[in-house]
């Protein structure tokens, strides 16, 4: 039997932004380690600090995106997905850049009247 490694690491990417929330999608590592993924690792850390956070309360995601609620307004963020296999956690893959939850349109609530 050939032996299982540590997975490669995912591919994740921001896909929504909201003034309190975060949602985040991935693709599965190429490299699986020679053993079936099962489940991921998301954390965070503020773009100012060096410590990473957990985001989630079960040991790892099952699935392959994460939606992150209850975030502080207009803090910026650095996101990464690691993958788990029978191995172990392996490396992980950061999201491009940093990402700011805010309100995306940042548009005001109301509508002009143009008929004033």
């Amino acid at each position: 039997a050939t032996p299982i490694r540590l997975p490669g690491p995912p591919t994740p990417k921001v896909v929504d932004v909201t003034r309190r929330s975060v949602s985040l999608r991935w693709t599965p590592p190429e490299d699986d380690g020679g053993s079936r993924i099962i489940g991921y690792v998301v954390e965070r850390r503020r773009f100012d600090s060096d410590v990473w956070k957990v985001c989630h309360d079960t040991e790892r995601i099952v699935g392959q995106e994460l939606t992150m609620p209850d975030l502080p307004e207009n803090t910026k963020y650095v996101f990464r997905v690691s993958a788990v296999n029978l191995a172990g956690q392996g490396e992980s893959a950061e999201t491009p850049g940093i990402t700011q939850v805010k309100d995306p349109t940042e548009t005001p609530d109301y509508e002009l009247d143009a008929s004033v």
